[in-house]
Parts: structure tokens; sequence; C-alpha cells
């Protein structure tokens, strides 16, 4: 891309290929949604989260599947869970104070939609199934694991996950130092096609519009902001 000219829909699925990213994050810079990306890939970030104590899954291979998560009691109205993503602690109803405690995901536990204000946290995608750890009071947790901060997007202003340390939208925030390295760079390689998916791409015949493009100065004019046309991974 040298700015003069926006290359046709043919020669963007040639580029895709070339540099091994998709079609969708070369013309729109963005990540994919969690919720829409295959439930392999989204298991993997189960997996990888720190916070994520085990996964439930349905009967058949079509259904949803839930990750648990550790929560404790405060043996008043509330169960905690602490959310890497916000860096919060995410509150849920016991049953009242008149609740016994038990222990475990059946009971008290079980499933809970999630409270995650970081806008691309995957606990957003389908809940979390609470497993109430055993006589461990929350206050007792909540001095060893203090709140920070929400991370804001400059680009977008949103939050996004501290543990993804990037946005949905593209941002990737470089200055600062992130604690689970590997779970980021999973999520960031959701922009990246592998060459599978670029060849049902190009077999499918892409389903980029060329109609939705229109050449304007030295940017690609979308339904949205003008963004710069250049192909630059590390500004991805």
């Amino acid at each position: 891309f040298n700015g003069k000219y926006f290359p046709s829909v043919e020669n963007l699925i040639k580029i895709a290929e070339a540099f091994n990213v998709s079609t969708d994050w070369l013309h729109t810079g963005k990540i994919p949604d969690l919720d829409s990306i295959d439930k392999q890939k989204l298991e993997k970030i189960f997996v990888l989260d720190p916070s994520v104590i085990d996964i439930e899954k349905g009967e058949s291979e079509l259904e949803d599947f839930w990750p648990v998560v550790r929560a404790y009691d405060d043996f008043d109205t509330q169960l905690h869970f602490y959310c890497v993503h916000c860096r919060k602690w995410h509150h849920h109803g016991r049953g009242g104070k008149a609740q016994k405690h038990i222990p475990g995901r059946v009971t008290m536990g079980g499933h809970r939609s999630s409270h995650c204000d970081a806008t691309n946290s995957p606990f957003n995608v389908s809940g979390y199934i609470l497993d109430v750890t055993e006589n461990i009071k929350f206050q007792d947790q909540e001095k060893k694991q203090q709140e920070s901060k929400l991370l804001y997007c400059p680009t977008c202003h949103k939050y996004y996950s501290a543990a993804f340390n990037a946005c949905n939208c593209g941002y990737i925030n470089k200055k600062r130092k992130n604690k689970y390295p590997e779970l980021s760079s999973v999520y960031q390689a959701l922009a990246f096609a592998s060459k599978k998916d670029t060849v049902a791409q190009k077999k499918s015949g892409n389903k980029i519009d060329s109609q939705s493009f229109s050449r304007k100065s030295n940017h690609i004019q979308l339904n949205e902001p003008a963004t710069d046309c250049r192909v630059d991974r590390e500004s991805r």
C-alpha cells in the first residue's frame, strides 16, 4: 500500500495470504469478537486463563461449555470472584444471610452471568460457573488480592482486558508489562489467519464487498472513521 491507490478485492486476498493475516483484520484492523470465534480457540483461552480452574462441557460437542472459577463466601450476602480481565472482584448473591455455607459449584455456586466491564473479556461470552471454596472468607482474600483500575482504550474509548493487554478494536498496549504474556499472545493471534482459513476465504470468493470500500486520500473509507491503510503488523 503506498497510500495512492486502494487495491482490488482480489489483491486484498493475495495480500492477506502473503502476510498470513485474515482479510477481516486487513480491512478493519479489529480482532474478532470472542463470541464469534470457534469453540476450540475460545477453550484454549480459558485453559490459559489463571482465573479458570476447570471447564464444564455439555453432553454434545455442539453444546456450549462454561469456565469454572473459584469464588469466596463473605458469609453474609455475596459470593465473590476476582477477574484478571477487569482486575475487579465480581459479586454475586449467595442466597441470603440464612443460607448455609455449602462449598462447591452445585448449591451456592453454579452458573452466573458475567459482570465484567472489560468489553473483550471471554467471560462475557456465556458467563461462568462459581465453585465456592470451603471455609475461606472473602474478607481474607480481598486483603491479598486488591483491585486495580480498569484499562481504558485510547482508540475506541472502551475498557479492555488487562490479561490480554489489548482491545478488540486492534489497540495493543506496548508500554505496559503484562503478567500473562502467553494468554495475551493467543488472544492477539486471533487477528491472524491460518493457511487453512486463508484458503477457505479464497475458495469462498471472500465476503468482502468491494462496494464498501472507497478511496479517500491515504485512507480506507469504511462505515466508520478512516484508518491508515498501510500493512504494518506491529502497529496492530
